[in-house]
Order: C-alpha cells, then sequence, then structure tokens
C-alpha cells in the first residue's frame, strides 16, 4: 500500500520539478505580438488643428499593423475623416462627434505601407494636419 502511494508522489514531484526548473531561455520567450491600441487626438496646437498622439504631441505619426486598433478623439469640433484605399479600415470614410472617440482596427487586407488620410474639422471647415497631411504606416 506505501508503494501504491509513493509512486503517485514521486511521479507528480518530478513532474512539477520539471516546470519549475525550466531552462531559462524556455521561461524568458518574448510575450506573443498582439493587437496594439494608437490613441491620437485632434486637437488645436498654435492655433491649427492637428492630429497628434494623446500622451505626446510631438508624435503625429500613427505606426500600426493589421489588427491595431486606433483611436481618434475629437477636441473642439465634429471631425469627418477619409481614408485614401477602403481595405485599410473597410471604410474609406468615418466621422466622429466633438468629445468622442472614434475606434477602427486596421483591416487584415491592409497592405504594408505609408497612408495619408484627411481629417476635415466641421467648426471651422479646415483639415487638420498632423505630419502634412497625416500619416498613418502600416507594418
Amino acid at each position: 500500500m506505501k508503494h501504491r502511494l509513493f509512486f503517485p508522489l514521486v511521479v507528480s514531484a518530478a513532474i512539477l520539478s520539471g516546470a519549475v526548473l525550466l531552462p531559462k531561455e524556455a521561461s524568458s520567450l518574448p510575450p506573443q505580438d498582439g493587437p496594439q491600441q494608437h490613441r491620437f487626438r485632434i486637437a488645436k496646437l498654435n492655433n491649427q488643428w492637428k492630429v497628434h498622439d494623446s500622451k505626446d504631441s510631438r508624435t503625429r505619426v500613427i505606426r500600426a499593423k493589421r489588427g491595431d486598433v486606433v483611436y481618434w478623439t475629437a477636441a473642439g469640433s465634429d471631425l469627418y475623416f477619409q481614408f485614401p484605399d477602403s481595405t485599410l479600415f473597410e471604410s474609406s470614410e468615418a466621422a466622429v462627434a466633438d468629445g468622442k472617440e472614434l475606434a477602427l482596427t486596421v483591416s487584415k487586407n491592409a497592405a504594408p505601407g505609408r497612408y495619408t488620410y484627411s481629417v476635415f474639422c466641421m467648426k471651422e471647415r479646415k483639415f487638420a494636419t498632423g505630419d502634412s497631411p497625416p500619416v498613418i504606416i502600416i507594418r
């Protein structure tokens, strides 16, 4: 009877110690690159409508990959977006009301490359600039 209990305990201990004592290389693998969020804002900066990163107004180019979600927050005007290729976000147009947020997922069909797009600010009937014009780069 003692042998019957002893064997499962030894096997369990061996399995657990094998999992705990994995080589360092196996436990330090980088995490999978999943979809990321990119948060940008359209607001007046120095008397001009600008597309910029929500955390750093100097960052004006969106660098995304397929499956990433791009958020634009309208700060001061209703906005109308026009994209050069409907495969970028599955649509060539979008709109967002002042104070609201627009979220678009980069399409799985988006080809890698540099895309310029337009953001029209309804309040003053002017286009926003980013990297003059706004740019999104798909990796």
